[in-house]
Formats: C-alpha cells, structure tokens, sequence
C-alpha cells in the first residue's frame, strides 16, 4: 500500500511549468534576500527594546533630578524665610538695646538731677 501524497496517480494532475534558469535564480535570490530580511527584522526590533529600556532608564534620571531639583528650590525658599525672620530678630533685638539704652540714660539724668536736687536742698 502506498501513500496518496506520494503515488503517481497524484502528481498526474498536477500542471508542470517550465520557468527559465534566470528566473529560478532571481527567484532563489528573492528567497534568501527576505530570509536576510526577516533576520535583520528581528535584530533591529531587539535593537529597538534595548534603545528603549535606555530611553526609559534615562527618563527615570531625569525625573530624579528634576524632583531633586525642585527639593533643592524648596530648601533654598525655606533657608530665605529662615534668615528674614532672624534679621527681623536681630533687628528687634537692635531696638530693645537702643531703647534699653534710652531708659538707662533718663534713669542716670534722673537719677542725677535727683542727686542735684538733694545736694540743693541740703546746701
């Protein structure tokens, strides 16, 4: 017994075209350049994952350094405010001496011209 696929009866139907060696050959050649094709087509799209795994890592570092960034804008705002309240202090601190000073010098006149008034009204 034998195999359809491969008896004789089968390939009787079978219509044979004479094609010429030119081209079999540009044939041949049309094969092998789309199986190149197919070939480069896999290695580029690898090269295209890799370029975007890099692409997607250095996004990552951007955004850390813009966040970074903005952290550092933030210290900078609160280290401002930071020193205006300390010269307000110290300007605060300015005017209680100078006022301080003030009450110290009507003290002493007064204390002087009570010394004065004394010495007056013993003499």
């Amino acid at each position: 017994m034998t195999l359809t696929s491969i008896s004789q009866i089968d390939t009787n139907n079978d219509s044979i075209i004479c094609v010429s060696k030119w081209l079999m050959q540009r044939v041949i050649q049309d094969l092998e350049s789309g199986d190149l094709a197919k070939e480069q087509l896999i290695l580029e799209r690898d090269i295209q994952d890799k370029l975007k795994e890099k692409l997607a890592i250095k996004d990552t570092i951007i955004s850390s350094y813009e966040l970074k960034e903005k952290n550092f804008h933030n210290e900078m705002d609160v280290i401002t405010e930071v020193l205006k309240l300390k010269e307000d202090q110290v300007q605060v601190a300015k005017d209680e001496t100078k006022h301080f000073k003030k009450q110290r010098n009507l003290f002493g006149l007064g204390s002087g011209g009570i010394i004065v008034l004394i010495l007056l009204i013993l003499v």
